[in-house]
């Protein structure tokens, strides 16, 4: 066979390869997740709940409900929605149980107040694709099966940091980490390891904070948390792991040496198949919710807060309510904020 005829062969395999590789992105994962908090070597917080994400590609969906919770959205119960479109992270808590005991109390009504009348979800959509620390283990969960987009892209060895971060301290946002993925389709994380730079946030007699940094030896840097999947198994072409853990790090004041397990997020993985069973990657607001919307951060605008009626869209960047607010606080609130920043420096 000349070159003339394999041409045609090799684009074939190519595209061929490039079809696995692109169906291997697309998968649902269920299983248990246990997440639990430490002080003093106790147990001061625990809880456990089931998970199911799907992928594909880059876009990710994590549903996450009690294990002995009733998970049917047509009823009153807890469950959570944290999702990526591969630009935005988007978080959905569905508490109606919660919300209709507080609205009957409130008003001293008897009977069930009218759902369409009733706030009782609430949402939230930033920038980025890392969830953050929960009180739920999604990061892991996010870690085990839909983190490798996010680390592919990063090139100078320093990432989000999966823990709570005070908005006066930016800087503390991004760490340095190592990380190794599985060979085998889809690529997978095996490890990650994220370090703290020897630096922490203290209290001072004011009130305020400001940074120090640790008392010797942790001055140098230390281990903040460690992410470790275990017992990877095939499962329609797909190369999973079957178990995962989340480790995050205190150091050990009392001796000066060492560390001591501050939270352990543990997953077991009960399910696997091929495909999603959803046609979009946001989370269904099911009933009238209320979003916090953080998109617009860096620009100085904060709390911004809007509602989306049952069954509606998560509202784009360009929407004509978020542009109109947007042009409203331009010419109010920024004008009143850069007057008394000035004031405050003369």
């Amino acid at each position: 066979m000349n070159a003339k005829h394999l041409l045609p062969l090799i684009l074939l395999m190519c595209l061929s390869i490039g079809e696995i590789l692109a169906r291997a992105q697309v998968f649902t994962v269920e299983g248990e997740i246990s997440y639990r908090v430490f002080v003093r070597g106790q147990t001061k917080y625990s809880i456990q709940k089931n998970f199911v994400l799907q992928r594909n590609g880059a876009q990710w969906l994590i549903h996450t409900c009690d294990v002995t919770g009733i998970d049917d959205t047509n009823h009153y119960n807890f469950y959570e929605e944290t999702a990526s479109d591969g630009t935005n992270l988007m978080k959905l808590e569905v508490r109606d149980t919660f919300a209709k005991s507080w609205q009957m109390l409130k008003t001293g009504e008897v009977s069930v107040p009218d759902d369409s009348k009733l706030i009782t979800v609430a949402g939230e959509i930033s920038t980025g694709v890392v969830p953050i620390q929960t009180p739920i283990g999604v990061n892991a969960v996010w870690l085990a099966f839909a983190a490798t987009p996010y680390f592919d892209g990063i090139t100078n060895g320093r990432v989000r940091t999966l823990e709570m971060i005070a908005e006066e301290f930016p800087e503390f946002k991004e760490v340095k980490a190592d990380w190794q993925n599985d060979g085998e389709v889809p690529r997978l994380l095996t490890s990650v390891t994220y370090y703290n730079d020897g630096r922490t946030v203290a209290w001072l007699p004011n009130g305020k904070k400001e940074i120090e940094p640790e008392p010797a030896p942790y001055d140098h840097g230390y281990v903040d948390a460690i992410y470790t999947a275990m017992d990877f198994t095939n499962h329609e072409s797909l190369h999973l792991p079957m178990q995962f853990t989340y480790k995050t790090f205190w150091p050990n004041y009392t001796t000066s040496n060492g560390l001591v397990v501050a939270s352990f997020v543990e997953g077991r993985v009960t399910r696997i198949h091929a495909g999603v069973a959803v046609d979009s990657f946001f989370p269904k607001i099911v009933r009238r919710a209320i979003i916090a919307d953080k998109r617009f951060e860096k620009d100085g605008v904060k709390n911004f807060n809007y509602t989306i009626e049952k069954g509606g869209e998560w509202w784009p960047v360009n929407h004509p309510k978020i542009l109109a607010y947007l042009e409203f606080w331009k010419k109010n609130y920024a004008k009143h904020l850069s007057q008394s920043k000035s004031s405050e420096t003369k």
